[in-house]
């Protein structure tokens, strides 16, 4: 009769702690949100914080930085600076819910468009003012890729974008760049 007894108080203790704590994770689980109710938010999010650098975009499923810089920037290649933006460690890796600033596009800077306007002044031997836009040059190496160059010239792999830019002309896939290929590394 004790051990009926001892084991009925038991069970009522297992089931307060099991209900307390499905009750406590429940209130503090995100829930996916409803796409409609989603835009409806960002947009007075928008409208009221005119002057803040980004705004705020919730993560569906199956999408990738790619889709969601198309979808933001019609520029798929826009994906890196969601990613500074962000300091995500692995960008290959979002989470259905997860939270993203997107930057203004205004804020976003074309580095292209910034070393055509940074120039040098020089003097020739006649006295004569010349100017040309800085750059540097890259000679691939063996087992070189985009990435691992960004990091070694500009300490940032993101911006392996930057050269794969200004190469365009001679590299028409980012992923196959061969040895010995002399690249323009823009400043």
């Amino acid at each position: 009769m004790v051990s009926t007894i001892i084991g009925g108080i038991v069970l009522l203790i297992v089931a307060f702690l099991f209900f307390t704590y499905f009750s406590q994770n429940k209130e503090t689980t995100p829930t996916p949100k409803d796409s409609s109710i989603q835009t409806q938010e960002s947009e007075a999010t928008i409208g009221q914080t005119s002057s803040a650098a980004t705004s705020k975009y919730t993560v569906k499923s199956n999408e990738t930085l790619w889709s969601i810089a198309q979808d933001n920037y019609d520029d798929g290649y826009k994906w890196v600076e969601i990613a500074q933006a962000n300091n995500l460690e692995n960008p290959n890796l979002l989470v259905e819910g997860q939270e993203l600033d997107i930057p203004r596009e205004s804020d976003i800077t074309d580095q292209s468009e910034i070393t055509q306007e940074v120039v040098t002044s020089t003097r020739d031997e006649l006295g004569q003012e010349t100017t040309k836009a800085l750059q540097t040059e890259y000679t691939v190496q063996p087992g070189d890729y985009l990435w691992k160059i960004a990091q070694e010239v500009y300490n940032d792999g993101y911006r392996w974008t930057d050269i794969w830019k200004a190469n365009q002309d001679q590299l028409s896939n980012p992923d196959i760049i061969p040895q010995g290929t002399l690249l323009i590394i823009p400043t």
